[in-house]
């Protein structure tokens, strides 16, 4: 069994260098310098506004959606203070 066991470990060892060396290059590729990050992948800057672009569209759009909601309720109802819904 030593040979068989020596096979393992040389291939395991073979293994964790490849994995190693891809961990490693991937990390280099999208470490923190966001130079080197936008020269491998140039849409992030556009995406990114996109994104805040979105994500300011559906906030507004869930603030007026409680705003209408809030002025629609039946008059038994509790309602929240529009100022105070606005604030929060």
């Amino acid at each position: 069994m030593g040979i068989l066991d020596g096979i393992v470990a040389w291939i395991a060892e073979q293994v964790m260098h490849g994995l190693d060396l891809i961990s490693t290059s991937v990390l280099g590729a999208l470490g923190c310098d966001m130079g080197t990050f936008l020269r491998y992948f140039p849409a992030a800057q556009t995406m990114y506004n996109i994104f805040v672009a979105l994500a300011i569209g559906l906030i507004l759009l869930n603030w007026v959606w409680q705003l209408f909601r809030n002025y629609g309720l039946a008059a038994g109802l509790e309602a929240e203070d529009p100022v105070k819904l606005s604030i929060r």
